[in-house]
Parts: C-alpha cells; structure tokens; sequence
C-alpha cells in the first residue's frame, strides 16, 4: 500500500493523475451526482433509493457526452448482476462510510471481482457524524436515512496493491453547509489491475465520441458493428448498443 498525504490545493489534481480511461464504469451508490473523474462510452449509474434515481434521470436527460444507464439496486444486488472483470472500472464515491465497516469491506471484495482496470473509492478521514432526524437530507428528498455516517476511514484501512491519496483539511462545512468545528478529512483509495491496455476499446471508445461530436451516424453504426466481436464487456456493451446507442441513430 502507498500513501501520500496531500495538501487541499493539490488533492483532487493528484487522484485525476491515477485515473485511467474506462469504455465501461459502474458507478454504485451514485445518488444524485455520479462520477465525473472519467467520462466512458457507458456509464451505469446504480443507486438503490428510487427518488434519487428518478432525479439523476432527470438530471442527465440533456447530458449527451456518454450513455447512461440506470440501476436501481442495493450493492448486494448490483455485485450479483455483474460477472468476473466484466466493467473496466468501479468507482464508490461517498458510499463506504454509509456502511457499517465489515458491510463496507464486504463491498470492496466484490467489486474487486468485477473492475478489470480500477477501482476508486472517495469517503471521510476518520469518522465524520452525520444524521438526518427529519429523514430530509441535504437536497430536500426523504434520503435522509441514506445519508447517515456508520464508519469512519483511514489509510491502513487499505491494504496491499491500493495507492491511497489523503487530505487531513477537505472538508470545511458539514452536508447541509453548517460550518464544522475545525475542519475534516477526506481520501481516495485506488487499486489497478495489471493487465494488456485494451488499445481497439481505447480507439472505439475515441471513434464513438468523435463520432457523437460531428453528428456521424455512419461512424456510430461502425462502432455498433465492431462492439458486436469485442470480447471484453461484450453482453453489457451489446444490451448497451441495442438500448441507447441504436436509439440516438433512429
């Protein structure tokens, strides 16, 4: 395990350094603001409270840089849907600290089965109180339940093969905005895989984007074509080209 502690003022700039490209991301316990450290061909926002889901749809419904798809399952599910290495990357942004600790490190082993480039996980230094007594949380919503603080984080948390980022000062203000009494702590914790660079899903994932960005349907249908003999990812891609990429074609 590898640790540096940083300074807030090059905190995030660092953690963007260790994030590698992904054709495919499962974004769990996303709620109403998913992933924006990397932008994939398919985006799978999974989030178990349905308000939220419903909102993020809402939210993403002009957002033209990606394909989403919407998920509405707890961890437990999500991590059963998924086969081996099927996604590139996982990212658990503000969700291990909703669990208790052994759920949370529950989570973490599953996922390890299913990212086949990384996983990123974002949440508190050390534990930071938080409860909602209305059931309202910070947006107005009745998630306020899903909000609460049940654990608390540090680096030795992390063992072999993750690189984690910590920053003692990340948070000033609690979720509602309330000033905290001195300020707070956030990390990253990062685990890459070793394997072969998947350079034909880096230049398909390139060829989509150029593709969406001068309007050319005839190079989003090569994409589609080639997605149907490519190996890694290949059913959820497929499910993804059928459902969202072949709609925006029509």
């Amino acid at each position: 395990m590898k640790v540096k502690r940083l300074k807030r003022s090059y905190f995030e700039k660092e953690v963007e350094k260790n994030i590698v490209e992904a054709t495919t991301v499962l974004d769990i316990g996303c709620g109403i603001s998913p992933q924006r450290l990397v932008k994939p061909l398919i985006h799978i926002c999974c989030e178990p409270y349905g308000e939220y889901l419903d909102k993020l749809r809402d939210k993403l419904e002009v957002d033209n840089d990606r394909n989403y798809m919407f998920l509405q399952a707890t961890w437990q599910e999500a991590v059963k849907i998924f086969p081996p290495k099927s996604v590139d990357s996982i990212f658990l942004l503000d969700v291990i600290e909703h669990l208790e600790k052994s759920e949370a490190r529950r989570l973490i082993k599953k996922t390890e089965k299913i990212a086949k480039k990384q996983i990123v996980i974002f949440t508190t230094l050390g534990f930071i109180p938080q409860h909602h007594e209305d059931g309202k949380d910070a947006w107005g919503l009745g998630g306020g339940v899903w909000q609460e603080h049940k654990s608390g984080w540090k680096p030795e948390d992390f063992g072999d093969g993750w690189d984690v980022f910590a920053c003692k000062n990340f948070h000033a203000t609690d979720n509602m905005g309330n000033p905290l009494k001195g300020s707070s702590g956030a990390l990253y914790a990062i685990k890459n895989y070793n394997v072969t660079q998947d350079r034909f899903a880096d230049k398909l994932n390139s060829l989509y984007f150029k593709a969406m960005e001068a309007h050319s349907y005839s190079a989003i249908w090569l994409v589609g074509y080639f997605l149907k003999s490519w190996a890694a990812s290949k059913k959820i891609i497929w499910f993804c080209y059928k459902n969202v990429i072949r709609k925006k074609i029509k």
